[in-house]
């Protein structure tokens, strides 16, 4: 990623704690450190931060997300100036879980850090989560301009 590679990463795939000890990997987050999750897996009204990126152009301004397993990051990685959240869990859903819960805060779940190529969706904890983004014209197309795209960050950062 430091010489302009490019990384999607869903759900357990930027997972790290207090314990992981990977300051560049922390950082490529955007700061953001896992803190807790919801169990079990919820359903939950999404919000769409900024619906002219690349990525959420043609997405409403919020809905309803398949059953997932929220993860919770502290510090947000809205925190960090270089992270670009583009959606946002909706706060009209706490609290959510039953077993594990979480009862407030900042809960980005789809987000980029314009340092690097990347992008980050905390979603897809079970096939029909893939089937849905399948289904979302703008994720397939979108996700795969990402992939090839010939700028280091115009593409990922603000299309």
């Amino acid at each position: 990623m430091e010489n302009g590679g490019g990384w999607i990463g869903y759900h357990v795939a930027a997972y790290n704690d207090k314990d992981t000890h990977w300051p560049w990997f922390v950082d490529f987050l955007g700061g953001a450190v896992f803190y807790t999750n919801n169990w079990p897996v919820k359903p939950a009204k999404l919000r769409v931060d900024d619906s002219h990126h690349a990525v959420t152009a043609g997405l409403p301004a919020t809905y309803e997300s398949p059953a997932n397993e929220w993860y919770l990051w502290k510090p947000s990685p809205r925190l960090d100036s270089r992270v670009h959240v583009l959606v946002t869990l909706d706060s009209s859903n706490y609290p959510i879980g039953v077993k594990d819960v979480i009862t407030e805060g900042d809960l980005p779940v789809v987000w980029t850090n314009t340092k690097y190529r990347m992008l980050y969706i905390n979603m897809g904890m079970a096939t029909r989560y893939m089937v849905m983004l399948r289904r979302i014209d703008c994720f397939r197309t979108r996700l795969c301009g990402l992939a090839a795209g010939n700028s280091r960050n115009a593409a990922w950062a603000n299309a």
